[in-house]
This record gives C-alpha cells, structure tokens and sequence, in this order.
C-alpha cells in the first residue's frame, strides 16, 4: 500500500474513533446535540452541555495526545534497543513514576516537599529518579551498551515497584486503592489544563525524536558502524533515553501507568507499507492516539457508568500480542 494511501486511511480511522468516543460513554451525545453545543451562540446552560465541554472533550482531546506519546517513545525505545518487546514499562520509567505516586498518596500530607510538588509533580521525580540509576549505573565501570542499559532497566523496574508494594502494605485502605488504581492507568482526570501541559510536551518531544531519527537508523547498522559514520552511539542512547523518560514521565504523572501501547503500536506502524524511520514515527502518532481512545472508549463502556481502568483494557489486548510475538520469534528487522 503506497504511503498517500496509509496516511488517507489513518487520517479517516483517526477522525471516526474521535467522534465516536466523543459521542458514547456514561451520558451519550448524538452529532447534532454536538453541533449545537459547538456552533451555537447561545449562552444557556444544560448539565449535558457542561458534561461535555469540561469533561467528555478534554478527555477525549488528553486521550489522542497520551496515545501519541505512547506510541512515540515505544518505537523510539525499540529502536535504540534494537529489541521489538521493548516498552516504557519494562525499563524502569513507569515503575518509577507509578513509585512517586505512591509515595504523595501516602507521605503527601505528612512530607512537606512531597505535599509541595503534589501528585504529578512526585511521579514526574520518581521517572526521573529512575533514569537516573539506569544512566549511572549502565555508564559506570566503563560498561557500554544497549544491552547493558536494558538489563540495568530491568533491575530498576524491580526495585521501584517492590518500593509500591512496601508503600502499598503500610498505606491505608483508601491509600492502598488508589495507588492500585493509579497503577492501572486512567483517563478520569482530564481537564483542560492537562491537555494544555501535555501539548507542550508532545510538540517539542516530536520535533526532537525526529531530530534522534537519523542517528537511530544509524545505530541500527550496529555501534561500530555508527562510531564509522560519525555518530556517538553512547550520546545517541543517552539523549534517546531521557527524550523518551522525561515525555512518559510527564504523560504518566497525569494519567498513570497504560500498559503495551508502546509495545503493539510501533510494531502495527511497521506493518503498514514500507517507509524510513521517519513514516514509521508518525504512523506511530496516529496508531498510538487511534489504540489509546478507543480503549479508553470501551474502558467507559463495559460497566458504565462506572470504569474499568484502562491498563486492564490495554493489557487484554497487549499480552495476547506480547505472546504472538514470541511465538514467531520476531527480530527487529521485520
């Protein structure tokens, strides 16, 4: 399928799961009930118009840029790994985020400084907090490497969430939920002021991972043959690493942990015809926002009007895919 044509296609399934989500939830809309809202002058007030306006579109809005960035740093993770069953959540990022979470649900009103930089503030210092082990303990003793850095990833994803469990046991019940549900991910939170944070992040985190493309395409030949082109693979893996930490940091602290959508969608993306690095990453914006929204959607449908948190949704869907992919022993040149 020529490129024009995926685009045209991501385009149209983009837009369809947009109204659809805007349309279906606890309180439905019908297209013209939107219209109004939209292009009406008039001043009136309703419970549905205010529903809509303050929750429903923000919301939606939140969705589409979190699933973008999803898909963003998934394909750049794989790609400076070199490893296609790499996600944000195996190499320590959101463990640690999902740790200083859990660390203003319980400490919060007793530790000044973690009452000062609230809830999104401390999981944004416990994503960071975690890359900073990962960079200093893969750079130290002259270690070099992806495969370093991945295994060290690996250790610091277990160490942060033994420190939830910990956090978790010596909490209180209502403590306890909410780190379990914050863990799980969910979208109920939006609000326009999080929508306006996360377009400030995602714009200025696009424009700097296509920047990184050309060095990733590089690495792919192999580190040695990076260094021969003149590339720093060493620099390349730093800046790859704290580019996608410091944008899952942010998205995660607003909206928790969201499993496998980083994982499913650069693989997809690869799958849709044949393009450089560059085609690949924005089809992963398109794919990460259209998987994200749509699971967010039937997050509100199964049991509305209550939710089901949109971790349990992703992973039905990521794991299954997880397994198929061990299954064909995929390698990253697929």
């Amino acid at each position: 399928m020529k490129e024009s044509k995926v685009y045209l296609l991501l385009c149209i399934v983009l837009l369809g799961s947009t109204i659809v989500a805007l349309l279906f939830g606890a309180t439905h809309y019908s297209l013209s009930d939107i219209a109004n809202y939209v292009f009406s002058h008039e001043s009136s007030y309703s419970m549905e118009k205010a529903i809509f306006f303050e929750l429903r579109l923000p919301r939606v809005i939140l969705t589409l840029i979190v699933g973008a960035i999803l898909g963003i740093t998934g394909f750049l993770l794989q790609s400076l790994f070199r490893n296609p069953i790499i996600e944000p959540g195996l190499i320590g990022i959101s463990s640690g985020a999902a740790f200083g979470a859990a660390l203003f649900t319980v400490f919060g009103s007793s530790v000044t400084w973690i009452c000062l930089i609230g809830s999104a503030g401390s999981a944004i210092f416990g994503a960071l907090l975690a890359m900073t082990f990962i960079v200093f303990f893969a750079s130290s003793k002259g270690n070099k490497g992806s495969v370093v850095l991945l295994l060290t990833g690996i250790a610091i994803n277990a160490l942060f969430y033994s420190g939830v469990g910990m956090l978790t046991l010596v909490a209180r019940d209502p403590q306890a939920r909410s780190i379990t549900f914050w863990n799980l991910g969910s979208f109920s939170g939006a609000d326009w002021n999080q929508v306006v944070l996360m377009l400030f992040l995602f714009v200025p985190g696009l424009l700097l991972s296509f920047l990184l493309i050309r060095q990733l395409e590089a690495l792919q030949l192999g580190e040695e043959q990076a260094f021969y082109l003149g590339f720093n693979p060493k620099k390349i893996r730093y800046s790859t690493l704290i580019l996608a930490s410091t944008m899952i940091a942010i998205a995660t602290s607003f909206v928790g942990v969201i499993a496998f959508v980083g994982l499913v969608v650069p693989h997809l993306s690869r799958r849709l015809g044949k393009g450089n690095f560059s085609n690949v990453l924005f089809k992963c914006c398109f794919l990460g926002a259209i998987i994200t929204t749509l699971a967010d959607l039937l997050s509100r449908l199964i049991v509305s009007p209550a939710e089901v948190p949109l971790g349990i949704v992703t992973s039905l869907v990521g794991v299954p895919f997880f397994l198929w992919l061990l299954k064909q022993n995929v390698s990253y040149h697929d």
